[in-house]
C-alpha cells in the first residue's frame, strides 16, 4: 500500500532508514542511527511537494520524495527513492514510482525527472517501465513525460478506459535512449491505441495518434535570419469527416503565420515557414530551444504540437586562440569560420575595425580559417560581417597585462599568463586551465 507520509509515523520511517544501510554505497546512516526526532526535524526543513511511503503490514518499507526541479518549476523531480534492501524485488519501488507519476499528473507537471548512478543499473528497467527515458550522453538523467501526456485533453478518453501502466508497451533496454531526437510512448488494449511521440528538444508533443486520428508536426533546420520549414500531417482514421482548426505561433524571435480551418476526410498535408530573426538569441544545449507551437482542435478536442528549434548562425565565427588575451602589438590571428548549413558557401568576410577583407569558400558543415592582422593596442571588440548575413559578429580582445577579465557571450573569463578560469553564467559551472600544459586542473565543479 502506498500512502502520503504522516508525521505520526516518524519512528517507522526512522526504522526504515536504519534498515537501509547495506543498500547504499558507504552505508545510509554512516554509523549514526536515525531517530524519530531526527525524521521530524528533517521533514520541517524539506520542501517536498509529496512524500509517499510504501507499507507492508505495519512497517514502512520504502519512500519516494517529489520536489520541484531546480532548473524549472514546471518540471517535477524524484529527489529521493529508497526501498529497504530486504524488501527489494517485491514491487515496492515500482509501486512508489507509479504513485509518483500519478501524483505528478495531479500536480500538472509537464515532466518528471530523476537521476541515478552508473552502479544502479538494476533499477533502470523499473524506471523505463514506468515511463522514464535515459537522456543520451548523460550520467543517467532520466525524463518521464507521462504526466504531460495524461493531462492532454485528447488523451484522457484512453486513460479513462485503460490502466496507463498495464497497457504501456515498450521494449526495455538497459542503455541510453538515443532515438533520433524523440521519446516515443505507446499504449494498446482491446483495439484501442494511444501513440505519443515527444520531441526531445522541446519536451512537447511532436506526434499524436489515437483510434480516431493522427497529427504530427516536423521542423527543419533553423538558422538566424533564414526561414525554417515546418510540415504538418493530419489523418482521419474514421469514416466520418472531422472538423479541424489549426493555429501556429512562435516565441520571441520566431514569426509564423499559419492558420487553417478544414474538413478532414482522409489525409491532409500542409507546409509553412517560421521566420527566424537575424538577432535572435543563440542558446546553448543546456538551455531550452526556441519553440514553435501549433494548437489543434479536432471536433472540439484540443491538443498542442511543439517543435524545438535549435537555432544556429548559418556561419559561426570564432578565433584561435578562442579567448583573445593578447600582448600589445600586431598579431596574425586565425579567424575560424564554421559552415553549419548543408550547402557550400562562397562569400566575403570583413573586419569592420580595420577594413581588412578576405574571400572564402566552405563546404557543407565544414570549417575553414582565415588569417587577420590584429593590433592589440587597447581593449575592445573586433567586429566582423559576412556578405549576405545580416548580423555583426563580435569577438572581444583584451591586452594581456597581469590578470585580465572579459565576458564572452554567456561566459566570464579570467586569464593571466599561466592560467585561465572560465565561469558559465548558466548555473556557475567552472573550469580552470593550465595554459602551460594545456590540461584542466578542474572542470565543471
Amino acid at each position: 500500500m502506498i500512502k502520503e507520509f504522516e508525521i505520526k509515523d516518524a519512528q517507522k520511517l526512522a526504522d526504515m532508514f536504519n534498515a537501509s544501510d547495506e543498500g547504499w554505497p558507504g552505508g545510509f546512516t554512516h554509523g549514526m542511527p536515525i531517530t524519530a526526532e531526527m525524521v521530524v526535524e528533517e521533514r520541517k526543513k524539506e520542501n517536498a511537494l509529496s512524500t509517499l511511503v510504501a507499507w507492508d503490514a505495519d512497517e514502512i518499507v520504502g519512500i519516494i520524495e517529489l520536489t520541484e526541479f531546480w532548473r524549472d518549476t514546471n518540471i517535477l523531480y524524484v529527489a529521493f527513492l529508497n526501498v529497504v534492501p530486504s524488501r527489494q524485488g517485491k514491487g515496492y519501488g515500482r509501486d512508489l514510482l507509479k504513485a509518483c507519476v500519478q501524483k505528478s499528473t495531479e500536480l500538472k507537471g509537464k515532466r518528471l525527472d530523476l537521476h541515478t548512478w552508473s552502479g544502479n543499473m538494476k533499477a533502470v528497467p523499473v524506471y523505463k517501465k514506468t515511463g522514464f527515458f535515459w537522456v543520451p550522453k548523460t550520467l543517467v538523467h532520466m525524463k518521464n513525460f507521462i504526466p504531460l501526456i495524461m493531462n492532454v485533453e485528447a488523451a484522457k478518453p484512453y486513460f479513462e478506459k485503460h490502466d496507463w501502466y498495464q497497457t504501456f508497451k515498450r521494449e526495455i533496454r538497459v542503455e541510453e535512449d538515443d532515438l533520433d531526437g524523440v521519446f516515443p510512448y505507446f499504449w494498446e488494449e482491446d483495439d484501442d491505441i494511444l501513440s505519443v511521440v515527444i520531441d526531445a528538444e522541446s519536451g512537447g508533443i511532436a506526434e499524436f495518434e489515437n483510434s480516431s486520428f493522427s497529427v504530427s508536426q516536423k521542423a527543419g533546420d533553423a538558422f538566424a535570419g533564414n526561414p525554417a520549414k515546418l510540415e504538418w500531417n493530419l489523418k482521419n482514421k474514421t469514416d466520418t469527416p472531422l472538423k479541424v482548426n489549426l493555429v501556429s505561433r512562435g516565441e520571441k524571435g520566431i514569426q509564423i503565420e499559419k492558420r487553417e480551418s478544414l474538413i478532414l476526410e482522409k489525409e491532409y498535408e500542409t507546409i509553412g515557414e517560421a521566420l527566424v530573426d537575424p538577432d535572435i538569441e543563440i542558446r546553448g544545449k543546456e538551455e531550452p530551444p526556441h519553440m514553435v507551437t501549433t494548437d489543434i482542435v479536432i471536433e472540439g478536442v484540443s491538443l498542442s504540437l511543439v517543435s524545438g528549434l535549435r537555432v544556429k548562425r548559418p556561419i559561426e565565427v570564432s578565433s584561435y586562440p578562442e579567448h583573445l588575451f593578447l600582448p600589445r602589438g600586431k598579431h596574425e590571428i586565425p579567424i575560424i569560420l564554421k559552415n553549419n548549413q548543408k550547402k557550400r558557401v562562397e562569400s566575403v568576410i570583413t573586419c569592420q575595425n580595420t577594413g581588412e577583407t578576405h574571400t572564402f569558400s566552405i563546404e557543407p558543415e565544414y570549417t575553414e580559417a582565415v588569417q587577420f592582422t590584429i593590433d592589440a593596442a587597447e581593449e575592445g571588440d573586433l567586429q566582423f560581417v559576412i556578405d549576405g548575413i545580416p548580423f555583426v559578429y563580435t569577438l572581444p580582445v583584451r591586452v594581456l597585462e597581469g590578470a585580465n577579465v572579459m565576458q564572452k557571450e554567456k561566459e566570464v573569463i579570467l586569464e593571466n599568463s599561466h592560467f585561465r578560469l572560465v565561469v558559465s553564467l548558466l548555473g556557475g559551472e567552472t573550469s580552470i586551465l593550465d595554459k602551460r600544459t594545456g590540461e584542466f586542473l578542474s572542470k565543471y565543479m
